[in-house]
């Protein structure tokens, strides 16, 4: 998908009003009445598939520096999109002291995604400013990965019909999921790694062991790596072990390991 948005689409139009875009549609819409028998449709896929097509449109009628939080803009040296194109040009983090510009602070994963994905845009022959619109592409993709674990632990937490419907219209259809997909700050990273996180926290607590301990271990780690605050899904994931270890204490052992 962030693929065909970056590379098949001309996302530097920032409106809808493209024949491009409407034959797109149409396209899609031809695809799923055509395959209708073999694709897994239901309440809740439509209700995904809907929240994709919003954030979908969002992104591509706004700018990469519309609606932004402490982005500043590219050329500036300064905010996420200069932290961005530093690493882009340097190849490199900054071997200066981060704090002394602003955004520099964060920590990098985010920003060394968006900066390769910009330097595979350049290298294809897209120009400055498409490669620019390209990021939006990513965080988008993060935000539809939020809505699609959320639809995973609802499913593990056993809510059936009108709960997950009603679960699954909030995260796909909140104004705050909307502005994060076309936000090219390190929010929507973080929280993708924290769903993903709180998903196999869920995963381990039903069937405990330490494969699952690995993935867990890792979300938390890469979210933290794109935004400080990911950290703080570890303190429920450890109130989470430490409930599990109290109610099963019998098997204590396992739980030590």
């Amino acid at each position: 998908m962030a693929v065909f948005i970056c590379f098949a689409l001309d996302t530097t139009q920032e409106t809808l009003k493209s024949w491009q875009f409407f034959m797109v549609l149409v396209s899609v819409l031809l695809v799923f009445f055509v395959f209708r028998k073999y694709l897994p449709i239901s309440d809740v896929s439509v209700i995904i598939g809907s929240g994709m097509f919003l954030k979908l449109a969002y992104v591509l009628y706004t700018a990469v520096w519309t609606r932004q939080h402490d982005v500043v803009d590219f050329g500036t040296g300064e905010g996420h999109a200069g932290y961005i194109e530093y690493i882009l040009q340097n190849h490199a983090l900054p071997d200066f002291d981060p704090r002394t510009v602003w955004a520099f602070f964060h920590p990098p994963l985010h920003h060394i995604i968006a900066a390769l994905w910009m330097k595979i845009s350049l290298y294809a022959g897209l120009a400055y400013r498409q490669a620019q619109e390209n990021i939006q592409a990513l965080t988008l993709c993060y935000i539809g990965a939020v809505m699609l674990f959320s639809y995973f632990i609802c499913r593990e937490l056993g809510l059936k019909k009108w709960g997950m419907r009603a679960a699954m219209l909030l995260i796909s259809f909140h104004p705050v999921y909307i502005i994060l997909s076309g936000s090219i700050n390190n929010d929507a990273l973080s929280l993708a790694l924290t769903a993903a996180a709180l998903y196999f926290a869920v995963i381990w607590y039903k069937n405990p062991g330490i494969p699952v301990i690995h993935l867990l271990a890792a979300c938390i780690g890469l979210a933290m790596m794109a935004k400080l605050s990911g950290g703080m899904i570890a303190l429920a994931v450890g109130a989470l072990f430490l409930l599990k270890f109290i109610t099963d204490r019998t098997n204590w052992k396992r739980y030590l390991g």
